[in-house]
């Protein structure tokens, strides 16, 4: 499935949002509303959004905080368009990229018609996730409380935890369990949504599934190699900018440019690994999924740069491509 942008030939820095166009027609009767995806880190809110929009926007890793910017994903049925919030975790900042994270998350209720919030089967339900209700209680909105991950945890335990989930989500539209990773119950929470969702217009057209720029997504991708093929701390550490995008037509290969930004000199030799082994495989890994996005083949010219204390660093993360005012 190709993933359409509101505006192709946009190739805005990394993390900057394209921006919706002008409201659309819509027939009486349309159903349309934002819904945003919130929880804690690692309760699979990039899987859920990925199946709830048909197509890969969100990063996945089985690591935690692996998303990092709000990323809107556009699901339009005949009569209905949700626009859709995926979210860093919810969690204690203790940096400044850690803090824009929060900002992101926390940001993002305050303009959702419904909120999803996301609770994981295989740990426990706690005071963290009750955080997360009481922001959206505070910002008077309809939540759903979902309960993913159910294909991990056995049968005789779940009864314990959806009992929980009812004491914590107190006064939510509905509660539902589902596994977002199997595609388990998705369907039911779309049907929910739509049922909930105000009379609007469209806000995108019909094709478009994100309102992201093409050198955000394929920056993405290569962070997420990072996350899958290192370890400890170095998937934090680093960062990714697009420098280039040459799109091509024909039999010749689109060109993207990048640089990835590690904090210190060591990461740096981590990442470029023996003989440049470690860099080869990130970026013959990007390269294969930037090839699904794009439908065409790809050269990817992938560099490593020293940024050091980018994560503490405002200046650098606004180079970076996190653009917020307040980091």
């Amino acid at each position: 499935m190709t993933v359409h942008l509101t505006d192709p030939e946009d190739f805005s820095p990394a993390g900057e949002s394209v921006g919706a166009p002008p409201l659309l027609d819509s027939p009486p009767g349309h159903r349309s509303g934002y819904v945003t995806i919130v929880g804690r880190p690692n309760v699979g809110k990039s899987t859920l959004l990925n199946r709830l929009v048909g197509t890969k926007l969100a990063i996945v890793s089985g690591k935690p905080q692996t998303t990092r910017n709000r990323i809107v994903g556009v699901r339009t049925e005949p009569g209905c368009q949700i626009v859709f919030l995926d979210t860093p975790g919810i969690h204690k900042p203790k940096e400044a990229l850690n803090r824009f994270m929060v900002k992101e998350a926390l940001g993002s209720i305050a303009d959702a018609d419904i909120a999803v919030v996301l609770v994981a089967a295989d740990e426990s339900i706690g005071k963290g996730d009750q955080f997360v209700v009481e922001r959206v209680r505070e910002a008077e909105i309809p939540f759903v409380m979902v309960l993913n991950k159910i294909d991990l945890v056995a049968p005789t335990k779940l009864q314990a935890l959806w009992e929980k989930l009812h004491r914590v989500g107190q006064g939510a539209l509905d509660l539902i369990a589902l596994s977002a990773l199997k595609d388990s119950g998705v369907s039911a929470l779309l049907a929910l949504l739509k049922a909930h969702l105000p009379e609007g217009p469209m806000f995108y057209p019909a094709d478009t599934v994100t309102d992201r720029s093409l050198k955000f997504l394929l920056a993405e991708l290569i962070r997420e190699q990072v996350f899958e093929h290192t370890r400890e701390e170095l998937p934090y550490a680093s960062a990714v900018h697009i420098a280039e995008v040459d799109r091509r037509d024909g039999e010749e290969p689109s060109v993207v440019k990048a640089t990835l930004a590690v904090e210190n000199p060591s990461q740096k030799g981590i990442v470029i690994g023996k003989k440049g082994e470690m860099l080869k495989r990130i970026g013959t890994a990007a390269r294969r999924e930037m090839e699904k996005l794009l439908e065409t083949k790809v050269y990817l010219e992938l560099h490593v740069e020293v940024a050091k204390g980018w994560r503490r660093d405002p200046k650098e993360l606004r180079k970076l491509g996190y653009t917020e005012e307040e980091i």
